[in-house]
């Protein structure tokens, strides 16, 4: 007899239930996967770009300072790890949705930079990036998932773990005098 964790026949019985829930799961990730591509490429490229190229690599960022580029490279490198890292591991699940809404908000800014450049055709990505971040954040606000479904419930930590036995999200008594 195959003895099967809670988590795992909630999946099962999800998948059974017209799939729509392992469907999402699964559209969800892969958005978030494409977002990370996109993200990881355009932040890396910010960051590998040496100062002498950047002028002519992004004609957006002739009129800002040089290190501009680098700034907003930084956290779409931050935010595209944030993206998969924290639901893929099950650590700090809520990070996903912080992240796919913080790279909301650099499309905002990229958008609101090409609109007052005139740069009307080169919005269109970042709108486009725009949705798919917030769709993103908001489907990943719901709870930690995996491709196969949500998960319905935190694991516990083993006896040898410093949180000794407990769910992480237990409380340790106060210690402290009131």
């Amino acid at each position: 007899m195959v003895v099967r964790r809670p988590a795992t026949r909630a999946l099962e019985v999800a998948g059974r239930i017209g799939g729509s829930t392992v469907k999402m799961n699964r559209t969800l990730w892969t958005l978030q996967a494409l977002l990370t591509l996109a993200f990881l490429g355009a932040g890396g490229m910010k960051l590998a770009t040496p100062a002498s190229e950047i002028a002519t690599q992004f004609p957006w960022a002739e009129n800002l300072p040089a290190w501009s580029p680098r700034v907003i490279g930084a956290p779409e490198v931050a935010g595209s790890v944030g993206l998969i890292a924290p639901q893929a591991t099950g650590i700090a699940s809520l990070l996903t949705p912080a992240a796919a809404g913080g790279l909301g908000l650099t499309m905002v800014g990229a958008a609101l930079l090409h609109l007052t450049r005139g740069e009307f055709a080169e919005m269109i990505p970042s709108l486009v990036l725009l949705g798919m971040c917030l769709f993103s954040s908001a489907q990943a606000a719901e709870g930690p998932s995996t491709p196969e479904g949500r998960l319905t419930h935190l694991p516990t930590v083993g006896p040898g773990h410093p949180l000794g036995g407990r769910s992480p999200t237990t409380r340790r008594p106060s210690t402290r005098a009131h």
